[in-house]
């Protein structure tokens, strides 16, 4: 497994010209020509504190069939849960009802309230239309458990992640993924394991790459 996200083919840098707390990212253009974007220090920690401690996660395709808790969808909700997240959790099932003790929803355009994060566990030919939905709903971060993309070895995975990468980049989606287990922040509760330690104790948060 691996993670990338929208920052990808990105990197973060700071000229003699700029002040301390000022960078220039530079963004690979269709040749591979640098294209410098002034940013902010402070929007870089704004970014990552959205993802760390996003107020309120969705978990798509959360399958209820079977009853031991395998990883993905409902392993990643029991997660959450056991880990004392500090926000809402919302598990997104086509057939909707109760699951974990918590209210699932159809589709992620069905949940009432705003969403911060979002956890995908649904096929990867589903994932343009989730992402769609992510605009709407004005997501800031989508965790990619899913895999099939590029490191399939396969054309048709490669263009789906090119797919999804250009729609995340364009709508201002932070990708984390595909393939990924996720990010751990026991300080906010949000894990993929739910024997994972936690609490306000804990400061570290890492994101796996493997």
């Amino acid at each position: 497994m691996r993670a990338f996200a929208s920052y990808r083919s990105e990197h973060v840098s700071r000229s003699p010209e700029q002040s301390e707390g000022e960078e220039s990212r530079c963004t690979k253009g269709r040749l591979g020509e640098a294209i410098p974007i002034n940013i902010k220090g402070e929007e870089i920690k704004s970014d990552l504190d959205s993802i760390f401690n996003s107020k309120s996660v969705a978990v798509v395709g959360v399958s209820t069939k079977g009853a031991k808790l395998q990883f993905g969808g409902l392993n990643f909700v029991d997660a959450l849960l056991r880990c004392d997240f500090k926000g809402n959790i919302y598990p997104v099932n086509p057939r909707g009802g109760e699951i974990l003790g918590l209210k699932a929803y159809p589709s992620l355009k069905d949940i009432p309230e705003p969403v911060d994060y979002v956890i995908c566990s649904i096929p990867a030919p589903q994932i343009p239309q989730l992402i769609q939905d992510c605009i709407v709903k004005k997501v800031k971060t989508l965790h990619i458990y899913t895999g099939g993309f590029s490191e399939s070895g396969t054309k048709k995975g490669k263009q789906l992640e090119e797919e999804i990468s250009s729609l995340a980049r364009q709508n201002g989606i932070r990708i984390i993924g595909p393939n990924c287990v996720g990010i751990y922040c026991p300080k906010s509760g949000l894990s993929f394991n739910g024997d994972s330690p936690h609490g306000k104790w804990f400061s570290s948060c890492y994101l796996p790459e493997w």
